[in-house]
């Protein structure tokens, strides 16, 4: 069994975030962390999304409604439901996203050479 290490894998820099992809069989696994104040596009996808709040306040709207959730808090996201996190606060916030079936349109994040 593979063990992975988050701070071996490099960033996938995007427009206002960040993020660390590791690919299963049947999941994608991604640590994300969005910049504060920036401007997150409402977006769905085939995918169901378990959000676990690391670190940072996020208002996620999703669907019909919204909420502020901080660290230890949960935000699932049915499949097809369109959805945004935004951030409030001045600090970013950290989520690790799990989506399943796996996201083959994200790239697995490249192991750091040595």
């Amino acid at each position: 069994m593979p063990n992975i290490d988050w701070d071996d894998l490099e960033w996938e820099i995007l427009e206002g975030a960040r993020r660390k992809v590791v690919h299963g069989e049947g999941c994608t696994l991604v640590l994300v962390e969005l910049e504060p104040n920036g401007d997150p596009a409402t977006h769905s996808h085939p995918h169901e999304q378990i959000s676990c709040i690391q670190s940072g306040l996020g208002r996620f709207v999703v669907g019909d409604g919204d909420c502020d959730v901080g660290p230890g808090g949960v935000i699932v996201i049915p499949p097809g439901v369109e959805h945004a996190a935004q951030v409030p606060g001045p600090e970013p916030l950290v989520i690790l996203d799990f989506f399943t079936p796996a996201r083959e349109d994200f790239t697995a994040s490249k192991r750091k050479k040595g």
